[in-house]
């Protein structure tokens, strides 16, 4: 500290010891396995040390108790083959994973983004890693033209681009920024409009919910927007509102 300073200010000095506090020996011991398997052991040997028996009968047991207790209709007991083969189930879609859970139990012989899906995952984390999410956003769709053949193709006479590719995108407010898009592949069998577009809205927002960013504002038009919805989007706590 500087001459300068006023005199009731403390100053710092270093102090010297005679001699260096005593420092007890210890077994540095290398991390080892306290089970030895064999060389040929299964992967699900190495699994059931961490999710033993014990563990699979309690999420058993809460499970059947949690239906139990919400009086869940038509309501049959989970076994510990069927909770095995659950959790078998997950560890597969954690190794193979697909952008919807839906897209695991579909019947399509051909999910039809599939060539193309990994350049729109690719895309969208490129926008998102290259700007910061805005407080102000919205959803909504648009067109990308093309009049070549394709079975993704739509036609929407209200729109300035009649025929071409529908897109569901988040982008900034202001600017137009793209956050997020998502190609529409057509309508499931036995979906609603209310449904879809709750659908659209929930996977386009899943990274600030996930984020739990607050005060980001979302707009979206009367097709998307249901009671539903909004109920859902307002349990979890987060600010959306209903333009037009």
């Amino acid at each position: 500290m500087s001459d300068t300073e006023d005199e009731n200010d403390e100053n710092w000095k270093k102090v010297f010891y005679p001699h260096t506090p005593p420092i007890e020996s210890f077994d540095d011991r290398p991390l080892r396995p306290s089970q030895v398997y064999p060389i040929r052991s299964s992967p699900l040997a190495y699994f059931s040390s961490f999710f033993s028996q014990e563990v699979i009968n309690h999420i058993l047991e809460q499970t059947n108790l949690y239906a139990s207790q919400n009086r869940q209709k038509d309501w049959e007991d989970v076994t510990i083959a069927e909770m095995k083969a659950f959790l078998g189930m997950l560890v597969l879609m954690g190794v193979h994973p697909l952008p919807n859970v839906d897209l695991y139990w579909s019947s399509d012989p051909l999910f039809r983004l599939y060539k193309i899906r990994p350049m729109i995952s690719l895309m969208n984390t490129a926008f998102k890693n290259s700007a910061n999410n805005t407080a102000s956003q919205s959803i909504d769709e648009c067109m990308i033209k093309f009049k070549g053949r394709s079975t993704l193709k739509q036609y929407m006479p209200k729109k300035p681009v009649k025929r071409g590719f529908k897109v569901w995108a988040r982008c900034d407010s202001q600017t137009g920024y793209l956050f997020e898009f998502e190609i529409y592949t057509g309508k499931k069998e036995n979906e609603s409009e209310t449904g879809l577009g709750a659908a659209v809205v929930k996977n386009l927002c899943k990274e600030l919910i996930d984020e739990n960013l607050e005060n980001v504002h979302v707009a979206f038009d009367n097709f998307f927007a249901s009671t539903e919805l909004l109920q859902d989007l307002y349990q979890q706590k987060k600010t959306f509102n209903k333009k037009g």
